[in-house]
């Protein structure tokens, strides 16, 4: 599934590095799971994903429960999901993220010659789920859990440089984002946060010299590198 901010490609040097901090059961969490590249690629357990998108998460657990989302989704059929909006029903982020122009929240639905989104998502989605039957995914704001010392945390949160992803979300905070990493960094939790820039106090892990190309598609091109980062001081 075609995912705004997704990390399809780094997906695997992502899992290797929390992987590489985690010791024997200990827990790894992504608690912006979002369209689970990274939560896939990672063979650790215990594993525990979260999403504060309630109809995200829904569509999530039906594919884990078994529900295999339709190839195909008219154009019709999108905008009555999009008008009735109802995150109790899989189809909904289904089709908001899979099935839309650039993979923005109901932005728009996608069109392009020679290739079936629907069908393009639904495998996608199938795939990563066969490899997380095992896990919990849950639906949760990412401060709501106080991470325990030695916890694993990866945190890729919205972008503070990047457009909206989540127009059916509150406007999220950078700042306190910040200083929320840093007090569970202080307390000994492995706090890992994707972002392309990061405040003066903490330090670049990985650099994944991977130029992302946004709005290419439509004539407005914005190259940013993707970047692991770790409080100065933290673990």
């Amino acid at each position: 599934m075609q995912y705004l901010g997704g990390k399809s490609r780094i997906a695997k040097r992502i899992a290797a590095h929390l992987e590489a901090l985690a010791r024997p059961g200990v827990l790894i969490e992504d608690r912006f799971c979002g369209g689970l590249s990274v939560a896939a690629a990672i063979k650790h357990r215990p594993l525990r994903v979260a999403d504060a998108n309630a109809a995200l998460v829904c569509t999530l657990r039906a594919v884990q429960d078994g529900w295999v989302p339709p190839e195909s989704l008219s154009e019709a059929e999108y905008a009555v999901l999009k008008a009735t909006h109802d995150p109790a029903d899989p189809l909904t982020a289904f089709a908001a993220i899979g099935c839309s122009f650039g993979g923005k929240w109901f932005r728009g639905f996608a069109r392009s010659v020679g290739r079936n989104h629907a069908d393009e998502a639904s495998r996608g989605l199938r795939k990563k789920l066969a490899m997380l039957l095992d896990i919990e995914i849950v639906c949760e704001d990412y401060r709501v859990r106080e991470p325990k010392p030695c916890d694993v945390l990866y945190l890729d949160p919205p972008y503070k440089t990047d457009e909206r992803f989540y127009t059916n979300m509150p406007e999220f905070d950078h700042r306190e984002f910040w200083t929320t990493a840093t007090r569970w960094s202080s307390h000994g939790v492995y706090v890992r946060v994707s972002e392309y820039e990061a405040p003066p106090d903490w330090i670049e892990v990985e650099n994944f010299g991977c130029v992302s190309q946004l709005g290419r598609s439509i004539g407005a091109q914005r190259v940013r590198i993707d970047r692991l980062w770790k409080h100065v001081d933290g673990p």
